[in-house]
């Protein structure tokens, strides 16, 4: 399987202003990267301070391999298939709502839906990730 990035115009900067071209095209950035199971691309688009927050990850309910950099590149090897389904954008605030689907290193099947919203700071590095999916749909595959 080859992931992708369907709908991938949405994140149309047409008529912004320079800011916020630069932030959409950060975040278009991010999804490609998550598409060809690239992850490092969140955290070098992240500022020093930045913050990533994915509701329901827990570190009780995490495996301990978790803080692995890796540890998502490992699991999802052949990157997320993501639908765009919605881009909004709000001078330093982008919020992105997707659907997707991959394949595990384990042959699973994995689909959720989600809301990612982006921050960016004054020099266009994230400031907050914050994304917002059914967690039991992905500790259903660990």
């Amino acid at each position: 399987m080859v992931a992708g990035l369907k709908n991938a115009e949405r994140f149309n900067a047409a008529g912004r202003t320079a800011a916020e071209q630069r932030n959409i095209a950060t975040v278009r950035i991010v999804f490609e990267g998550l598409a060809r199971a690239d992850f490092s691309v969140l955290y070098s688009n992240l500022a020093a301070d930045g913050s990533i927050w994915i509701i329901g990850f827990t570190p009780q309910r995490l495996p301990k391999n978790a803080g692995n950099p890796n540890f998502f590149s490992d699991l999802f090897p052949n990157g997320i298939d993501f639908d765009i389904k919605q881009v909004a954008v709000d001078g330093n605030l982008i919020v992105v709502e997707w659907e997707d689907m991959c394949i595990t290193k384990d042959g699973r099947k994995y689909e959720n839906t989600g809301c990612s919203l982006f921050t960016f700071n004054d020099e266009g590095k994230i400031r907050s990730y914050h994304e917002y999916i059914d967690p039991e749909k992905f500790y259903a595959i660990l």
